[in-house]
């Protein structure tokens, strides 16, 4: 660690340097039942803030897609942007919702998987599949 980032990010230093005394401070260990509840519960609310993503692109499309034509007599490459602005929005919103999606999933298989332990130290909170 260099002595500038020691000076910018006291923090941070500090966390690195516990880190080098004790890589983790807790490990919570779960029976299986509690481990399905709260991977059930992590599950479910991705699948609600993945469906209120796509639900709010899609409302921003509408919006476009209604206003675009009140703007009134603009030049040819806007108007071609305004025709063409719902689709990308889409477009990018699934892109997002998508791969916040597919790493929810893939969070979801580790935790099946792997052990029901939580590990807690100075720079992440770990648990199987992601910190």
């Amino acid at each position: 660690m260099s002595k500038l980032t020691a000076i910018l990010h006291p923090t941070t230093a500090r966390a690195r340097q516990a880190a080098l005394r004790e890589p983790v401070w807790v490990i919570w260990s779960y029976d299986a039942a509690t481990w399905h509840r709260y991977d059930h519960w992590a599950w479910q609310r991705a699948h609600r803030r993945t469906g209120f993503t796509v639900l709010l692109g899609g409302a921003w499309a509408l919006i476009w897609l209604l206003l675009g034509p009140a703007v009134g007599p603009v030049p040819a490459p806007v108007a071609v942007f305004l025709r063409l602005a719902p689709l990308w929005i889409l477009g990018g919103t699934l892109i997002w919702a998508g791969c916040a999606y597919r790493r929810s999933r893939q969070l979801h298989q580790a935790r099946l998987r792997g052990p029901a332990t939580i590990r807690i130290g100075p720079l992440a909170v770990q648990e199987p599949g992601g910190a």
